[in-house]
């Protein structure tokens, strides 16, 4: 699912390319103290903006579960 997404790629980050931990924000419907509301999820992308320097690496993945609705004004090719 979608926090095993997560969470391995933040493993991949770590044990593949040698990032730091500390150097990461990670936001998870499972962690209390870093649920991805509206609120942490605009928190989190201004400090990841904070900073930067001319030859950073920046790095924002989403992983989260889709929906579809009804497009009530024919603008969508499936409906």
């Amino acid at each position: 699912g979608c926090i095993n997404d997560v969470r391995n790629m933040q493993r991949l980050l770590v044990e593949t390319y040698g990032w730091h931990p500390g150097c990461m924000r990670v936001l998870t419907d499972d962690n209390p103290q870093a649920m991805p509301t509206r609120l942490n999820i605009e928190h989190s992308l201004r400090w990841l903006a904070e900073g930067v320097q001319p030859g950073d690496v920046l790095f924002l993945q989403f992983s989260g579960h889709g929906a579809q609705q009804e497009d009530p004004h024919g603008l969508e090719e499936d409906g």
